[in-house]
């Protein structure tokens, strides 16, 4: 396999995580005269490499398979297929400018495991499956997938994403692309917009996230772009709905063009990490980064010194607790053009290529194999450890509270109570029995002997001829210890009250 330093595109790229390999596709380089990066490039994560060494594989697309700025990637996991939805022309120069935007269409990346593999049409004038002709291909919407379906909200449509659209207008609407049938459509009215707030004006695009934890069939999770941090939209995948709840705690500002990306450390909570960003009224040093972490729906930003403002990249994480963040814009300029902020970028990060500790939250240039699996960081665990509940003090709905703290989970005090009251009379009955049968055990040979001499006495034999045997060791009682082993009831085995460190936590969702 042939690898080679190839230059990253750092404006308007996509990019996915797929097993042990980020595959990089479509963008523009930094001079504004060249035209859209018509490849795929892979990055190896099964081996350690440092941005400054890293080899990097190319694929060629096809020549009808152009690719596009502002374009989604998705992943199907049963077939091993890596879509290629929506986009816009180049930005490029003049020549790529006049280029007739390409046919609405749906290309597949068949990955071979080695950082190359072939494309394919899959929906489209070339395919057996057309285009639905109500949906024109849109740009700059925010996007995710999950085991059956792609999911993609917001955006905008122009001639420049469709041949058939008009001005610069939002794309309506959840478009939903099913794996297993191949078809595209659009299954509900937008309750998100990522890229066009309500004045019209472009506000770049914000996240989506597939949450699979929460939820029948879990959920998605939208910030940013449009929308305000303290307020989470969420879109209840089982029940076909848009909901949101409000978050605390260290909020961000307003901003688009941002990466993120979600994480599980514990079966407890599930965390989403944004980096960067811009907006065009605030200051343009947005090196930050923000957690938010689920249930709690609790944020907070990680404490290192800003050195890396950035906007327009991607990030991945790995469940060895690394963040990769690739291309991007250099933020420390502030313009109202992104495009002349992309003329002028000088690219702090050696091809454009960044690594995040996500639990010790510091950035590095070098990613590691062997680095240990995703842990909470301590401001996390700590907030975890100081409050009893792991909810918001009040949810938005009864919708929201039931995704991420069901029914069953909800136990009320009294039930606690009555809970810990049960297994405090099991112990006091359990210990009156067990001290019944010793002490029968201890007056029965006195019997024993009374009986015979009633016996010898008598001359006549007893009605219970048959002597009366005492349970033999194997028919005794036995109670059940907490590890798991038997002990004979009356034997030297102790009872212990209940340790006041012992809680009743309640049955996680």
């Amino acid at each position: 396999m042939v690898q080679r330093r190839v230059k990253i595109a750092n404006r308007s790229s996509e990019a996915i995580l797929v097993d042990q390999w980020i595959y990089i596709d479509g963008g523009e380089h930094k001079s504004h005269s060249e035209t859209t990066v018509n490849e795929t490039l892979g990055i190896d994560l099964s081996i350690d490499w440092k941005n400054s060494t890293l080899n990097l594989t190319a694929v060629s697309r096809p020549p009808a398979s152009l690719a596009l700025n502002w374009q989604r990637l998705w992943w199907d996991r049963s077939h091993n297929i890596i879509y290629c939805f929506g986009g816009e022309r180049s930005y490029g120069n003049e020549a790529a400018k006049n280029l007739q935007t390409p046919l609405s269409s749906i290309w597949g990346f068949t990955p071979d495991g080695e950082g190359r593999g072939a494309w394919a049409e899959v929906i489209g004038p070339s395919s057996d499956i057309l285009f639905p002709s109500n949906i024109l291909r849109p740009a700059a919407g925010v996007s995710t997938d999950d085991d059956f379906n792609a999911y993609y909200v917001g955006g905008f449509t122009d001639t420049a994403t469709s041949r058939d659209g008009g001005g610069a207008v939002a794309s309506p609407g959840l478009l939903t692309f099913n794996f297993e049938s191949s078809s595209l459509s659009n299954t509900s009215d937008g309750g998100y917009q990522g890229c066009y707030p309500t004045n019209g004006q472009w506000a770049g695009p914000g996240a989506m996230l597939n949450v699979p934890k929460f939820g029948v069939e879990g959920i998605l999770v939208m910030m940013g772009g449009a929308g305000m941090f303290n307020n989470i939209t969420i879109f209840d995948k089982h029940a076909h709905s848009w909901l949101s709840q409000t978050a605390t705690g260290s909020i961000p500002d307003p901003r688009s063009l941002f990466c993120a990306v979600g994480i599980q450390a514990s079966k407890y909570s599930y965390e989403i990490f944004i980096h960067g960003g811009r907006h065009d009224t605030i200051s343009p040093n947005l090196d930050e980064v923000f957690i938010l972490s689920l249930p709690a729906f609790r944020r907070f930003r990680a404490n290192y010194t800003s050195v890396y403002p950035r906007f327009g990249h991607t990030c991945h994480s790995t469940q060895n607790g690394q963040m990769v963040a690739i291309g991007g814009l250099d933020g420390s300029h502030h313009h109202i053009d992104m495009r002349d902020a992309w003329n002028d970028s000088a690219d702090p990060w050696t091809q454009g290529i960044g690594v995040f500790d996500m639990t010790s939250l510091e950035w590095k240039d070098s990613y590691q194999t062997n680095a240990s699996n995703y842990a909470l960081p301590n401001a996390i665990k700590q907030y975890y450890g100081q409050n009893t509940s792991r909810y918001p003090s009040e949810w938005t709905s009864a919708e929201v509270r039931e995704l991420f703290q069901p029914k069953s989970s909800q136990m009320s005090r009294g039930v606690k109570a009555g809970i810990v009251i049960s297994c405090v009379a099991f112990l006091v009955v359990g210990g009156l029995v067990a001290w019944f049968l010793w002490n029968r055990k201890k007056k029965r040979p006195a019997a024993e002997g009374q009986r015979t001499s009633l016996k010898e006495s008598s001359g006549f034999p007893m009605l219970d001829s048959v002597p009366v045997a005492e349970l033999s060791a194997v028919d005794r009682p036995w109670e059940v210890s907490d590890s798991g082993q038997l002990f004979e009831i009356g034997d030297s085995r102790q009872l212990f009250e209940i340790s006041n460190a012992a809680e009743v936590h309640e049955t996680d969702s």
